[in-house]
């Protein structure tokens, strides 16, 4: 990764019936090893986190004007730090609606990769800590908590640039223990026409497993393992999944074999996909718990070494691993 562009905000509001104030850094943080160090991290964070929002940005501009200022800075007619400053002022204007304290910082971090260009923008929050000093006495610090982010945005600018209408270029984190909060960043990021990922999974899943009921049985565990770890493996890496891509992962010999069959199966299904992590984990794992209990186990099992009776509730279980088997004998003597 190479960034490109790195400048950092604060906005605050220690009461909640005061109005918001910002304090702007006039220019472009100078880049060094530490701070793209603490930009590949919130990047990671970001990556990491999962209920993200995808879609794209509104076309209402006078609702949300951040898509309208980007355009200005990408066409050069304002720089970054002015599109930073201006984004900044939308952001305020839109907190002051609510009565939420908020200190925090706003990084926005342009970078390049191979293909693409790439703007995230980052709500950051300053954490204490207690160190020793010199004299080893005990004192307080401050530091960037950039493994908790709460809120960013992630804006594909090349495939927004694209005017590709199948593209959902924007992405989202929300906050999840802050609704007033994220109401207000997902307002400001300007996003729309957001994806059912956990739906889209599903379907997508349903044609993995209808395309390995046409292999033989080994075969067909092979595609579902190895669709979920390639799936896993873009996620890791913060990329989408794209059908044309995965179709040779599975078939080596007919390269776009599955790619033609998904085509067949589901015309609507989109070439580039975001899949759900905990359904793709569920795909070839199959696991739940209570109170008294808790079980988790391939779903190669079920049928051969575990067996589900539906009728009776009950679940048998077969060839116990012998760690296991010896904890329960050892238990049952005790």
């Amino acid at each position: 990764m190479a960034f490109t562009r790195i400048i950092a905000h604060q906005i605050q509001r220690l009461l909640p019936e005061q109005e918001a104030t910002l304090k702007l850094r006039p220019e472009e943080c100078e880049l060094d090893g530490r701070l793209e160090e603490c930009a590949r991290e919130l990047k990671l964070t970001f990556i990491k986190k999962q209920g993200k929002m995808y879609g794209r940005f509104s076309s209402d501009i006078a609702e949300h004007p951040i898509s309208a200022c980007l355009k200005q800075y990408r066409e050069e007619r304002i720089s970054f730090t002015t599109f930073t400053h201006t984004a900044m002022k939308h952001f305020k204007a839109d907190l002051d609606k609510v009565a939420v304290p908020v200190e925090a910082y706003v990084f926005f971090v342009e970078e390049k990769l191979e293909n693409t260009e790439v703007l995230s923008i980052y709500l950051v929050y300053h954490n204490s800590a207690q160190y020793l000093n010199g004299e080893l006495k005990l004192e307080d610090s401050l530091y960037l908590d950039t493994s908790g982010i709460k809120l960013a945005a992630r804006i594909n600018l090349t495939e927004w640039q694209s005017d590709d209408a199948m593209l959902n270029y924007l992405s989202v984190l929300p906050w999840r223990g802050e609704k007033e909060l994220t109401d207000v960043f997902v307002h400001f990021s300007g996003i729309t026409d957001k994806l059912d990922i956990k739906a889209e999974t599903e379907t997508f899943l349903e044609i993995v497993t209808d395309y390995a009921q046409t292999q033989p049985e080994e075969t067909a565990r092979e595609i579902k393992n190895t669709v979920v770890d390639y799936c896993l493996e873009q996620h890791k890496q913060g990329r989408p999944v794209l059908i044309k891509e995965l179709s040779p992962q599975i078939s080596e010999e007919t390269q776009d074999k599955f790619e033609k069959f998904a085509q067949q199966k589901q015309p609507q299904l989109r070439p580039e996909l975001i899949p759900d992590q905990s359904q793709l984990r569920q795909y070839i794992r199959i696991s739940g718990r209570d109170e008294r209990l808790s079980m988790s186990f391939s779903a190669e099992c079920l049928g051969e070494s575990i067996v589900y009776n539906e009728d009776d509730d009950s679940l048998v279980i077969n060839n116990i691993p012998s760690s296991l088997k010896s904890r329960l004998v050892k238990h049952l003597k005790g």
